[in-house]
């Protein structure tokens, strides 16, 4: 296996800088300044630990959070100085406003992320906290969210000192948009990411930007970041970190450069990494493919699929991506070369037995049904999906949601709400407010229904009373301040008692042609 300063060799090499070409909303500091590197490189050391980590990494942070603050909005500027001289410089744009967040688990590590941006931002800032918990099936949850008021008039800066996957600032991202915060006001700084995450980001936030003090090279089979530097927040508060010792034959450092990045790739190359996914079925269940080799072809997935399940190859058809799709290729293929990435969920469907032509695809349609846009179009589509009419479902889910939250002060705890209970409740009870993630939550538990929401401006898509055993789901769109429906119609001329609004959770068909009309919204903005 290379060893950690080659790898990072070629990170701030030719693989690097052919991936910046493609991601412009993406800043490495890494490439352009020792002082990043320096720090960087002493904070990776695992023998930095205790108090001298802490320093060093706060140290890190503010520079990258300076160098951060070059990539909002500025112009050239001249001042006076208080020796009556003129001097030529950079300000910023006039009604440029800064507001810093920290992103923690741990209130301890919040509490020093915080002091960072206080001593590191302008002045005049303004900063939030936002405390996260990870989930047992993955991915993070916001705990406690304290945010300005008027965080919509702000350019937004979201530390996260480690950013491995998407989940760390997905909802966090899209609860600052909730608030009215602009996606490309938007800001995440980190010390240190990875290709996987950093792709992921640039799908599903396009029009935000990512600073990361360096680009590390992939994620290792469990996750972390590779070479990384090991747990920050266990770290940041005094645990030691013990090395691990990885079989490998010292760097040649001397010697003509273009032999040494010969050396580096020669060796990446040799070096595997298992590829996981999860393969879910037309019933809705679902299994795990772990620890496939990296260089596993098509055919080598479906003899995978075929020793696991007893489907032939010829009867297979593994769709992937959003929305999904065949995955087509020659069978002698790698995975990798097909653009397949380790961590996708393959849909299996099972080719029909009968014999002759394959039936055509049903006549009728998916379509965008649109709901009045009255701060309740939220609560109007649900109500709609449910068979409740277009309007007036506003009332009636609001005081259901209030009722929700303060009959359950355990789970709907002021951390949890970001704001006292009974400040909520009246807040939600206003026919002014919006509804959003926590009022789908609620609705889909006590409707029984799964909620998949796909947001046509990042083109992801969130699910809601997933794995909660409903068996039905409704499809909603949603493009940043106004929620509609997707129904299935014979026709765009069809009656809409006709519309078909809730389908069966095993249908994955269904969410297939539910996510091209998300598409096709995604398309026409």
């Amino acid at each position: 296996m290379p060893s950690s300063g080659c790898i990072e060799a070629l990170g701030r090499g030719v693989r690097l800088e052919l991936w910046k070409a493609k991601h412009e909303n993406v800043v490495v500091l890494g490439l352009e300044s020792e002082l990043i590197q320096l720090g960087m490189t002493r904070i990776r050391d695992y023998e930095n630990d205790g108090a001298k980590f802490t320093h060093d990494a706060n140290g890190v942070l503010r520079s990258t959070l300076d160098l951060a603050l070059t990539e909002l909005p500025n112009d050239e500027a001249v001042v006076t100085t208080p020796r009556g001289y003129k001097a030529k410089g950079l300000l910023f744009e006039d009604d440029v406003k800064v507001c810093g967040i920290s992103i923690a688990v741990k209130p301890e590590v919040q509490s020093g992320l915080s002091h960072v941006l206080r001593t590191s931002l302008p002045f005049d800032s303004k900063y939030g906290e936002i405390l996260v918990q990870g989930l047992a099936k993955g991915g993070m949850k916001i705990a406690k969210a304290q945010l300005p008021d008027d965080i919509d008039d702000h350019e937004v800066l979201l530390l996260c000192p480690e950013l491995a996957s998407i989940s760390q600032v997905d909802k966090v991202i899209h609860l600052l948009m909730q608030q009215g915060v602009e996606e490309e006001k938007i800001t995440v700084v980190t010390l240190v990411t990875c290709p996987e995450a950093a792709d992921s980001f640039c799908k599903a936030f396009g029009d935000a930007r990512l600073v990361t003090a360096s680009f590390d090279t992939r994620l290792d089979v469990n996750g972390h970041i590779v070479p990384g530097i090991g747990s920050f927040e266990e770290r940041y508060l005094g645990a030691a970190s013990a090395a691990v010792e990885l079989a490998d034959d010292p760097a040649d450092l001397s010697g003509d450069e273009n032999a040494l990045k010969n050396k580096i790739s020669k060796k990446l190359s040799s070096c595997t990494m298992p590829l996981n996914f999860k393969l879910a079925f037309a019933d809705g269940s679902s299994m795990k493919l772990m620890g496939l080799p990296d260089d596993i072809t098509l055919d080598g997935l479906q003899a995978q699929i075929f020793e696991k399940t007893s489907i032939a190859p010829q009867d297979q058809h593994v769709m992937t991506g959003f929305p999904p799709k065949m995955i087509e290729g020659s069978g002698e293929s790698t995975l990798v070369s097909l653009g397949v990435r380790t961590g996708s969920v393959l849909v299996l469907k099972e080719a029909p037995q009968t014999g002759g032509a394959q039936p055509s695809r049903a006549t009728s349609i998916f379509m965008r049904r649109v709901v009045p846009a009255d701060n309740s179009c939220l609560f109007h589509s649900i109500g709609y999906a449910l068979g409740k009419g277009r309007g007036g479902n506003g009332p009636m889910m609001r005081q259901l949601i209030k009722e929700t939250i303060l009959a359950d002060p355990e789970t709907y705890s002021e951390v949890f709400l970001g704001r006292p209970v009974y400040e909520y409740c009246a807040w939600i009870i206003d026919d002014k407010s919006w509804g959003g993630e926590i009022e789908l939550s609620i609705l889909s538990t006590y409707y029984k229904v799964e909620m998949v929401v796909f947001d046509v401006t990042s083109m992801s898509r969130l699910c809601y009373g997933e794995d909660q055993g409903f068996t039905q789901r409704m499809f909603l769109l949603y493009d940043g301040i106004h929620y509609d429906l997707v129904v299935e119609s014979p026709s765009t001329t069809a009656s809409e008692r006709q519309d078909v609004t809730l389908f069966a959770i095993n249908d994955f068909t269904k969410v297939e042609r539910a996510s091209e009309v998300a598409v096709e919204a995604h398309q026409v903005r």
